[in-house]
Formats: structure tokens, C-alpha cells, sequence
């Protein structure tokens, strides 16, 4: 596809992507940052393809710092109540489907949380954590705001993201960079 969109939360991820062959535009982190400025990028630009390429924090033990993933599934993970018994009952369980995956990934089930490091949705096993036992590969703070907005606007989306920590475990600087490198030059796989 010629009219790629390619949005990034940050400028951390972007400053790595100035050769990727992709005009890159930044959103924001969170949900609210990522749904008005990507609802403003698709009215003005109107994308064959919009793609989300950002880091992420995993709860799996297949993937390492810098692995790049591609998002099938993004589900809002944090929207509930915890119960007086401990447990969290999720109030949003839709989940949005990736309309376009790239190849030459491997494939993760994705949840955006509010407040990273946490994944606290109880996700598709119940759990209160959602490290300790997850099928959810990957956490973010943007995905599912993004499939949201490009549904409601009629625009095929696609998402990316490489690992720079394990969920719970504090991002370091080095880990932040070792990802933002790596993302770029997935970023630039794709696009070249």
C-alpha cells in the first residue's frame, strides 16, 4: 500500500524512525492522546492502511527485549471495578481485531491498560494480575483507542510493537532504547 499512516506514542520512538521511509506522526501516550490526535490524522490524511508502532511491556516468557510483534487483538483491560473479594470485573469486553497483520512477526494478543506495568484486566483467565498467568502476550497504553477510531473511520489498521520490559518489572533506559532501535528498523522492514 502507497498512503501508509505510521503513528507512534512518543518522541523517544519516532527519533529512531527518521530513516524508516514513513512520514511519522505522534499521538501521545494513553487513550485519550491516541483517539483525538489519530481521529484527526485519518479525517485530514485519509490512509489506505493507518499502522500503530510503538514498545510495549510482555507477560510472556517467549518474547525478549527487543522482539517485535504483530498485534492481532487489542482488548481495554483496566476499565472495572475490583470486588470486594480482591477480584476485578472488567466493564468493557470488547475487543478490537487487528483488520490488517503484517507479516514477518509473530502474532500477540494485546491489552491496553491505563496505567502500564500493571495489566490488571483479569484478562481471557480471570486472574486479579495478569502476570501470573496470561494469554495476553503484550500490555500498552494506545492500541485499543487506535482500532477504535480507525473502525469508526472506515480504515484498515495494523499494529506493532516491540518488548522493552516484563510487565510488573521496572523499563530502563537502556531496554527503552534497545526497543525504540528495534521498532525503527521493523518499522522500516515493513515500509521499505
Amino acid at each position: 500500500m502507497d498512503n501508509v499512516l505510521v503513528i507512534v506514542p512518543t518522541e523517544r520512538e519516532a527519533a529512531y524512525m527518521a530513516d524508516s521511509g514513513g512520514d511519522v506522526h505522534i499521538c501521545g501516550v494513553g487513550m485519550a492522546e491516541c483517539a483525538a490526535v489519530v481521529a484527526a490524522l485519518l479525517a485530514r490524511h485519509k490512509p489506505d492502511l493507518a499502522l500503530l508502532a510503538g514498545i510495549a511491556g510482555t507477560c510472556s516468557d517467549h518474547f525478549a527485549i527487543g522482539d517485535t510483534v504483530a498485534v492481532e487483538t487489542e482488548t481495554i483491560a483496566d476499565l472495572g471495578r475490583r470486588n470486594p473479594d480482591g477480584t476485578f470485573t472488567p466493564l468493557f469486553q470488547k475487543t478490537y481485531p487487528a483488520t490488517h497483520i503484517p507479516e514477518g512477526f509473530p502474532i500477540a494478543q494485546s491489552h491496553t491498560v491505563n496505567c502500564a506495568g500493571r495489566n490488571t484486566g483479569g484478562g481471557p483467565t480471570g486472574t486479579s494480575s495478569g502476570t501470573d498467568s496470561c494469554e495476553v502476550v503484550v500490555e500498552n497504553m494506545e492500541g485499543a483507542a487506535f482500532f477504535a477510531v480507525c473502525e469508526r473511520f472506515g480504515v484498515p489498521a495494523a499494529e506493532i510493537r516491540t518488548i522493552s520490559n516484563r510487565v510488573g518489572e521496572p523499563v530502563t533506559r537502556e531496554n527503552l532504547d534497545l526497543a525504540a532501535c528495534s521498532l525503527a528498523a521493523a518499522l522500516k522492514k515493513l515500509l521499505l
